[in-house]
């Protein structure tokens, strides 16, 4: 118990610290004053070298968003912006599913036994769930798109949920805001504002998308329940 509870604060810790160090010393570099500020000297410097542009686009974002940096909707804009649509979407997609998988392992094989330590009656119940269910759960996660995506991870990690469960809903889950996110960068003429981009209009249309997938859920709980009674 001890032994997990350390691995569990040294990961938290180290997350934590890193984005501290990332915000003092670098985090703006991915700021929109910046980019706005040097974009055309960012853009020249990336048709010159696109092969090197992308290999260390792809490792920042896995970096960013397996520490937990709420970013990946704004680096995907990047993306398109540098890279154009299918460059962009080339980049962000693995980097994506790298970094799901990454944190979900980390939730996986240390927060896990913490949960099953402390709540090991709750996670029985959430498991069966998921074992019915789960490839629907993040499935609607995915398309969302609103939940924190390191966090969800983590927790869908943490939770007991098979890698058959959680890596097919995720790869085909990441297609449409990939897709979405990249396609609007590659469509700004200048990234002198976001200001549209994230409107209410597709934070809606992400959210339908969400509770559509969990339809069949809802259906199958619905028809259960008839059975029963």
């Amino acid at each position: 118990m001890t032994k997990i509870k350390s691995r569990l604060a040294l990961v938290v810790f180290v997350a934590i610290g890193i984005i501290v160090l990332f915000k003092i010393f670098g985090f703006d570099a991915f700021s929109l004053e910046y980019l706005s500020k040097h974009s055309q000297e960012l853009e020249a410097l990336v048709d010159d070298n696109i092969y090197y542009s992308l290999f260390l686009y792809t490792i920042f974002y896995i970096i960013f968003l397996s520490i937990g940096a709420p970013i990946g909707a704004i680096m995907s804009v990047v993306a398109g912006y540098f890279f154009g649509t299918y460059l962009g979407v080339f980049a962000v997609f693995p980097a994506a599913l790298i970094s799901a998988s990454l944190t979900f392992y980390v939730g996986d094989k240390i927060l896990n036994k913490y949960v099953r330590t402390r709540y090991q009656k709750k996670i029985e119940d959430i498991e069966e769930e998921l074992d019915n269910y789960g490839f629907y759960y993040v499935l609607a996660t995915r398309f969302s798109s609103i939940f924190p995506f390191f966090l969800v991870n983590l927790l869908f990690g943490a939770s007991g949920l098979s890698w058959k469960n959680y890596l097919l809903p995720t790869f085909l889950g990441l297609i449409p805001g990939t897709i979405i996110y990249v396609s609007i960068g590659a469509s700004l003429k200048t990234i002198e504002s976001f200001d549209g981009v994230f409107d209410l209009k597709l934070i809606s249309m992400f959210i339908l998308l969400g509770v559509l997938a969990l339809i069949p859920v809802v259906i199958k709980h619905l028809t259960r329940r008839e059975k029963d009674v």
